[in-house]
Protein backbone atom coordinates (compact mmCIF):
# COMPACT_ATOMS: atom_id res chain seq x y z
CA UNK A 1 0.00 0.00 0.00
CA UNK A 2 1.33 3.48 -1.17
CA UNK A 3 -1.27 6.29 0.02
CA UNK A 4 0.91 8.96 -0.30
CA UNK A 5 2.33 8.00 -3.74
CA UNK A 6 6.01 8.07 -2.54
CA UNK A 7 7.36 5.72 -5.07
CA UNK A 8 5.98 8.23 -7.76
CA UNK A 9 7.64 11.08 -6.03
CA UNK A 10 10.84 8.88 -5.66
CA UNK A 11 11.26 9.09 -9.17
CA UNK A 12 10.56 12.60 -9.85
CA UNK A 13 13.83 13.04 -7.48
CA UNK A 14 16.26 10.57 -8.60
CA UNK A 15 17.74 13.42 -11.06
CA UNK A 16 19.23 15.28 -8.14
CA UNK A 17 21.55 12.57 -7.37
CA UNK A 18 23.02 12.21 -10.97
CA UNK A 19 25.72 14.87 -10.10
CA UNK A 20 27.86 13.75 -6.72
CA UNK A 21 27.66 16.33 -4.08
CA UNK A 22 30.90 17.60 -3.52
CA UNK A 23 30.63 19.00 0.26
CA UNK A 24 28.65 18.70 3.38
CA UNK A 25 27.09 22.36 2.88
CA UNK A 26 25.98 20.95 -0.74
CA UNK A 27 24.45 17.27 0.83
CA UNK A 28 22.52 19.49 3.41
CA UNK A 29 21.27 22.05 0.86
CA UNK A 30 20.14 19.07 -1.47
CA UNK A 31 18.20 17.34 1.45
CA UNK A 32 16.66 20.37 2.63
CA UNK A 33 15.25 20.97 -1.13
CA UNK A 34 14.14 17.00 -0.64
CA UNK A 35 12.60 16.93 2.19
CA UNK A 36 10.80 20.16 1.81
CA UNK A 37 9.64 18.66 -1.71
CA UNK A 38 8.64 15.57 0.05
CA UNK A 39 6.48 17.50 2.86
CA UNK A 40 4.37 19.28 0.14
CA UNK A 41 2.58 16.10 -0.88
CA UNK A 42 0.98 15.09 1.99
CA UNK A 43 0.45 19.07 3.61
CA UNK A 44 -1.93 19.13 0.08
CA UNK A 45 -3.49 16.07 0.32
CA UNK A 46 -3.74 15.67 4.46
CA UNK A 47 -3.72 19.32 5.77
CA UNK A 48 -0.86 17.81 7.57
CA UNK A 49 2.78 16.22 7.77
CA UNK A 50 3.23 13.00 9.58
CA UNK A 51 6.66 12.10 10.42
CA UNK A 52 8.91 10.75 8.16
CA UNK A 53 12.94 10.40 7.28
CA UNK A 54 15.20 10.67 4.43
CA UNK A 55 19.10 9.60 3.66
CA UNK A 56 21.36 10.39 0.83
CA UNK A 57 24.64 8.41 0.75
CA UNK A 58 27.64 10.52 1.12
CA UNK A 59 27.92 11.55 -2.62
CA UNK A 60 24.20 12.87 -2.02
CA UNK A 61 22.87 9.76 -4.49
CA UNK A 62 20.85 7.02 -3.64
CA UNK A 63 17.58 8.71 -2.03
CA UNK A 64 15.73 6.28 0.86
CA UNK A 65 12.61 7.41 2.16
CA UNK A 66 10.91 6.13 5.34
CA UNK A 67 7.04 6.86 5.65
CA UNK A 68 6.21 5.17 9.05
CA UNK A 69 2.48 5.73 8.66
CA UNK A 70 2.64 3.48 5.43
CA UNK A 71 3.11 0.58 7.89
CA UNK A 72 0.82 1.24 10.49
CA UNK A 73 -1.72 4.22 9.32
CA UNK A 74 -3.38 4.24 13.43
CA UNK A 75 -0.08 5.34 14.81
CA UNK A 76 0.34 8.32 17.08
CA UNK A 77 2.72 11.01 16.41
CA UNK A 78 5.30 10.17 18.91
CA UNK A 79 4.85 6.74 17.79
CA UNK A 80 5.47 7.96 14.23
CA UNK A 81 8.66 10.03 15.68
CA UNK A 82 10.12 6.75 17.23
CA UNK A 83 9.65 4.28 13.95
CA UNK A 84 11.31 6.79 12.05
CA UNK A 85 14.45 7.45 14.36
CA UNK A 86 15.10 3.65 14.75
CA UNK A 87 14.44 3.28 10.90
CA UNK A 88 17.05 6.05 10.72
CA UNK A 89 19.25 4.62 13.56
CA UNK A 90 19.37 0.84 11.45
CA UNK A 91 19.91 2.60 7.90
CA UNK A 92 22.94 4.36 9.39
CA UNK A 93 24.18 1.69 11.38
CA UNK A 94 24.05 -0.63 7.58
CA UNK A 95 24.18 1.80 4.92
CA UNK A 96 26.61 4.39 3.70
CA UNK A 97 24.40 7.48 4.19
CA UNK A 98 25.75 11.03 4.35
CA UNK A 99 23.09 13.08 5.18
CA UNK A 100 19.59 12.76 6.80
CA UNK A 101 16.63 14.88 7.40
CA UNK A 102 13.64 14.42 9.94
CA UNK A 103 10.12 16.13 9.03
CA UNK A 104 7.15 16.20 10.53
CA UNK A 105 4.17 18.76 11.54
CA UNK A 106 4.90 20.91 14.66
CA UNK A 107 2.78 22.78 16.79
CA UNK A 108 3.59 25.78 18.94
CA UNK A 109 1.76 26.70 22.60
CA UNK A 110 -0.13 28.97 20.90
CA UNK A 111 -1.69 26.48 18.52
CA UNK A 112 0.76 28.09 15.37
CA UNK A 113 1.41 24.99 13.23
CA UNK A 114 4.67 24.41 10.61
CA UNK A 115 6.83 21.94 9.35
CA UNK A 116 9.57 20.92 11.34
CA UNK A 117 13.17 19.72 9.22
CA UNK A 118 15.85 18.38 10.87
CA UNK A 119 18.98 17.96 8.96
CA UNK A 120 22.37 16.29 9.88
CA UNK A 121 25.44 15.13 8.22
CA UNK A 122 28.66 13.65 10.32
CA UNK A 123 29.74 17.23 10.74
CA UNK A 124 26.54 19.77 11.25
CA UNK A 125 23.44 19.60 12.46
CA UNK A 126 20.25 22.38 11.09
CA UNK A 127 16.60 22.59 12.46
CA UNK A 128 14.57 24.65 10.49
CA UNK A 129 11.17 25.65 10.43
CA UNK A 130 8.16 26.56 7.55
CA UNK A 131 5.60 28.61 9.29
CA UNK A 132 1.95 27.03 7.95
CA UNK A 133 -0.24 29.91 5.97
CA UNK A 134 -3.86 29.32 4.95
CA UNK A 135 -6.11 27.61 6.16
CA UNK A 136 -5.88 23.96 7.17
CA UNK A 137 -7.75 22.82 3.99
CA UNK A 138 -5.45 24.74 1.98
CA UNK A 139 -2.02 25.08 3.57
CA UNK A 140 1.41 26.12 2.34
CA UNK A 141 4.30 26.68 3.59
CA UNK A 142 5.86 29.85 4.78
CA UNK A 143 9.58 31.33 4.71
CA UNK A 144 11.91 28.65 6.04
CA UNK A 145 13.58 29.97 9.66
CA UNK A 146 16.45 28.73 11.08
CA UNK A 147 15.78 27.66 14.85
CA UNK A 148 17.41 26.88 17.87
CA UNK A 149 18.79 23.44 19.07
CA UNK A 150 17.57 20.14 17.12
CA UNK A 151 14.32 18.27 16.70
CA UNK A 152 15.53 14.58 18.00
CA UNK A 153 19.53 14.22 19.58
CA UNK A 154 22.21 13.64 16.72
CA UNK A 155 21.86 10.57 14.86
CA UNK A 156 24.57 10.34 11.48
CA UNK A 157 27.09 12.72 14.16
CA UNK A 158 26.60 9.38 16.98
CA UNK A 159 28.32 7.20 14.29
CA UNK A 160 31.16 6.22 15.25
CA UNK A 161 33.74 5.94 12.49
Amino acid sequence: MNPLGISDLMEWFRPLGRRPATDDRELMSRMLFLATGLSVLPLRRFGAVPPFGVTLDSHGENLHIYFPLEQDPDARWRELIDATTNHLERRIASEDVGVLAIAAELESDDRQGGLGIHLETRTSSLFVIYPYKGTRENRRLGECSKANGLFVAPLLAAKKQ
